[in-house]
């Protein structure tokens, strides 16, 4: 026969099957009879409060299914920073001559320019005044 045992004793607990029963002994009567899991309940309680949230679920399996319509165009981005400066082009070709201008006003004269050396002193020969007297 099995030890006796308290509930809180029992090493593995399994759920009580409608149709368990135990036998219960009245001492005041001296009466044993089987009472079943419906004998030993009471009347239901409330409804506790609820529970905490359980941990989210894996993610479910990729579907398939058609690819739907491109959508529509965006719009227009701004406008980009200027670029930087190209090089310098190349000399063009030398342009023709234009026409001769007017002629200029007459200068200022100039100043007098330096004297020349002196000349030579003269001599006569031959008659003199006093040979015609």
């Amino acid at each position: 026969m099995a030890e006796n045992k308290k509930i809180s004793q029992l090493d593995e607990l399994s759920p009580v099957e409608d149709t368990d029963y135990t036998v219960v002994y009245d001492p005041d009567t001296g009466v044993s009879y089987r009472a079943t899991k419906a004998d030993f309940k009471g009347a239901q309680g409330t409804a506790g409060s609820t529970g905490p949230t359980g941990p989210t679920g894996p993610t479910g399996p990729t579907g398939s299914g058609t690819t739907g319509p491109t959508g529509p165009t965006g719009g227009t981005g701004s406008t980009g920073p200027t670029g930087s400066t190209g090089p310098t082009g190349a000399t063009g070709p030398t342009g023709t001559s234009g026409p001769t201008g007017p002629t200029g006003s007459t200068g200022p004269t100039g100043p007098t320019g330096a004297t020349g050396p002196t000349g030579a002193t003269a001599s006569l020969s031959g008659a003199t005044w006093g040979d015609f007297a």
